[in-house]
């Protein structure tokens, strides 16, 4: 999250972050009062998704436990704007039903883990292919389990994910745009999902993109990072800073 969030200011993009049932938004006049170029008609569009964390995992929101510890969220909150009322679904499914679609879950049928995966692609609408045809390259990486179908089939140009709903931490395998990737040696997952949006976002930051990140963090198992000094034996920390 960290050096994402660095690279995007570097780009000059707007972004939302989206924790939970609670958002900050970077849009295009923080942009032009933090005194960065404004950006073009069609602005690049970074999306996070961040799996259960509430108000009391960001420092911005009064958190006791994380004042000073989510440095990058906060700095978005106060250059941007902090939402402090929205309408949520507290499941991860309608949720992601919801974002994909654009629609309530009452119309799309999406309601909760067990049904969101059935609307289709083929019957509703689709965030990232209405920008698709509105010119924008489109990806995402990152959590996709309780969702029907493939990204690649909503609209999503490049994509990556993996076959499980939680728990995709440290793992041999993934899937990159259809295709089945393995490796020998177990790999930190949520950073081959950030390497993957870095390259995304390098490759398409001169033209409008879209990008959807919906992370695996820091739903449970809370596990090790690369990070991680020797003999930690509390680990959540590391999963939010």
């Amino acid at each position: 999250m960290k050096r994402i969030i660095q690279t995007i200011k570097t780009a000059a993009i707007a972004l939302a972050a989206i924790c939970g049932a609670d958002t900050l938004v970077c849009p295009v006049k923080a942009a032009e009062q933090t005194g960065v170029s404004a950006p073009r008609a069609k602005p690049n569009i970074l999306f996070i998704l961040s799996d259960d964390q509430g108000l009391d995992g960001v420092g911005c929101y009064g958190s006791d436990r994380f004042k000073g510890k989510t440095p990058n969220l906060d700095a978005l909150a106060k250059s941007g704007i902090r939402f402090t009322q929205c309408y949520s679904t507290p499941l991860c499914g309608p949720s992601r039903c919801t974002i994909t679609t654009g629609r309530y879950g009452f119309r799309t049928g999406g309601t909760s883990n067990g049904n969101a995966g059935q609307p289709s692609f083929r019957s509703e609408p689709s965030v990232a292919r209405t920008l698709k045809q509105a010119g924008y390259a489109t990806g995402m990486a990152g959590k996709w389990r309780q969702m029907g179908d493939t990204p690649g089939d909503w609209g999503y140009d490049e994509w990556l994910t993996d076959p499980t709903a939680g728990g995709w931490f440290w793992k041999k395998s993934y899937t990159k745009n259809g295709k089945l990737i393995e490796t020998k040696q177990d790999v930190y997952c949520p950073d081959v999902c950030m390497e993957f949006t870095l390259d995304f976002i390098r490759r398409h930051r001169e033209q409008p993109f879209y990008f959807y990140y919906p992370t695996h963090l820091i739903h449970g198992p809370i596990l090790r990072t690369p990070d991680s000094k020797p003999g930690t034996k509390d680990y959540y920390d590391d999963n939010v800073a």
